[in-house]
């Protein structure tokens, strides 16, 4: 039987050492970080593939020739480049894309020498595997291209992007949370005597820290010293934690779909897809004129799991995927996959990002108060998307007759 005492004594020694490290960062000046203030966090080609291939580039503004690319290609083992003659390219266009033969696209990074051999790295932060990608990219210069699969923690893609493809033999995991913090690490020890170029990679050190949620060594080791002593009763907890999340996004889940049932019922339909057990958990919401349409409206994923890693978004969800809807080839509409169409993201609610992973929100969620605010705003943000996407969408739907529906 659990002893509640150890597993209230244990969660007040994690609860010191995360204040302890929240003051220290705050004493370090860590809580201002420019790409934090920006919004651009999540950013994968305009910030992360961007700020990478700048370091990665001999040729780059850092003024370090190539050592910056050295260190990576050790960090990765890969002897292969000839770094004197590198040369780095960003959105590398490797031919028309063409999934029956599974070639061409463009690469988020690639790294090529003067002999022939490339390095290719897709970049994913929150965008979705596209179909055959990783397969693409491998049939590209076969025996000099290495392939690598670049995410926060070293996940695999998609079977639809990789195939039958094994990790680590026809392509590479890479990760944030090691590689690329190893790679910076050493970057920064190469950068002491140029202060701006320093401060510069230490802050994107740190944003990388806290998007993947990483401790420095010593506060990881006092971390796994306190769960090893208190073994049991941590092994109980991470048990049960999945349950505690799932009653509070479940809570968000319910009383947005509450309000949207209470202010949108005049012209829509809402309906609860999934609950936030699964991976995907929704809320649909269909326009009155066209309910039999398999193009309709939906928010994702209350899971805090999923696309973008989870973060919360409102678009036109096609329920005859995985076959492609012509409403995405609309002029002006965006296609996320064939899935989604014109999805957007879900801003921050008061700086909490609206990602039911994340720790800071859920713990903030955790007042009354506070989620009543979070869920006005979701409702808030949504009314607004529908305004402007419910004409069109209606129109299409009519002039198309597309009338199709399993809801």
């Amino acid at each position: 039987m659990i002893n509640t005492m150890e597993v209230d004594r244990l969660l007040n020694n994690v609860k010191k050492l995360f204040d302890h490290k929240k003051k220290i960062e705050k004493l370090k000046g860590e809580t201002f970080n420019v790409f934090s203030i920006l919004r651009m966090e999540r950013i994968e080609n305009n910030t992360h593939s961007a700020f990478l291939k700048e370091l990665l580039d001999p040729k780059g503004a850092h003024l370090k020739d190539g050592i910056f690319l050295k260190l990576f290609l050790e960090c990765i083992e890969n002897s292969d480049l000839d770094v004197n003659t590198a040369k780095v390219e960003l959105e590398k266009h490797i031919g028309p894309r063409n999934d029956k033969n599974k070639t061409g696209g463009r690469v988020d990074i690639f790294i090529s020498d003067i002999k022939g051999s490339c390095v290719s790295i897709e970049n994913k932060i929150d965008a979705q595997d596209q179909y055959a990608q990783i397969e693409r990219y491998c049939n590209y210069k076969k025996g000099e291209n290495k392939v690598y699969y670049l995410t926060l923690d070293g996940k695999l893609p998609d079977k639809t992007s990789c195939g039958k493809l094994k990790a680590d033999t026809d392509y590479f995991l890479l990760s944030y949370k090691n590689h690329i913090l190893k790679w910076l690490e050493l970057c920064l020890e190469k950068s002491v005597d140029d202060p701006i170029l320093r401060e510069s990679i230490k802050q994107y050190a740190i944003l990388i820290k806290k998007i993947t949620h990483t401790m420095n060594n010593e506060e990881e080791k006092e971390l796994i010293d306190i769960m090893l002593r208190h073994y049991e009763e941590s092994s109980y907890i991470s048990s049960n934690f999945n349950k505690a999340k799932q009653i509070i996004t479940e809570k968000i889940r319910t009383d947005v779909y509450n309000e949207l049932t209470k202010k949108l019922k005049d012209r829509y339909l809402v309906v609860k897809g999934y609950d936030t057990s699964k991976t995907y958990s929704q809320i649909w919401i269909k326009p009155k004129q066209t309910l039999e349409s398999y193009l309709y409206f939906g928010i994702e994923s209350f899971s805090g799991v999923g696309n973008f890693n989870g973060q919360l978004f409102v678009g036109v969800i096609n329920n005859s995927a995985p076959k492609r809807c012509s409403y995405a080839d609309v002029e002006g509409n965006e296609s996320f996959s064939n899935w989604w169409i014109n999805v957007t993201k879900l801003e921050n609610y008061k700086n909490y990002i609206l990602n039911m992973s994340n720790p800071e929100t859920i713990s903030y969620i955790l007042n009354e108060k506070n989620r009543e605010g979070l869920v006005d705003d979701i409702v808030k943000q949504v009314e607004k998307y529908l305004e402007e996407q419910t004409p069109p969408l209606v129109d299409f739907i009519t002039n198309n007759k597309l009338m199709f529906s399993d809801l």
